[in-house]
């Protein structure tokens, strides 16, 4: 499986620029990194195995808890739209046994993987641009 993170350089000296102008940091980066994830999301609904459609649809953007000082935006599907089969997002990706003695494996399907490796350096290019728009309406306001 490919690195599954992107990491932006210089965001410590636009923390710097931002706080300077009085706006809140993370809150122009993580606007950026959730227009990056928009990108990834739209290729890993794309990916995503068409059954019924519920699992495409409920690929979501969202910011995750991070280390200290760190912003961190997760695409993954949501499990609350899946009302019996609450694990079938899981067992699609990571693959699931099958069978009375559970003999026979259905393989893995890692769409977010492959989605991840096709548009994760547009992904970085929408977030920078999205956080250079951001300072710009700052400096011009």
């Amino acid at each position: 499986m490919p690195n599954d993170s992107i990491t932006i350089k210089g965001l410590e000296e636009v923390s710097g620029m931002l706080r300077r102008l009085g706006k809140s940091a993370t809150a122009v980066i993580r606007k950026g990194l959730k227009a990056g994830g928009a990108v990834v999301r739209t290729t890993e609904r794309s990916e995503a195995p068409r059954r019924t459609g519920k699992l495409a649809r409920s690929i979501t953007v969202k910011g995750v808890r991070g280390g200290k000082g760190r912003t961190v935006i997760g695409v993954f599907p949501r499990t609350q739209v899946f009302e019996k089969g609450k694990y079938y997002p899981a067992m699609v990706i990571h693959g699931h046994p099958v069978g009375k003695k559970h003999r026979v494996m259905v393989p893995p399907n890692e769409f977010p993987a492959r989605a991840f490796s096709s548009s994760g350096r547009t992904a970085a290019e929408a977030a920078t641009k999205t956080i250079l728009s951001e300072i710009d309406k700052l400096i011009k306001s």
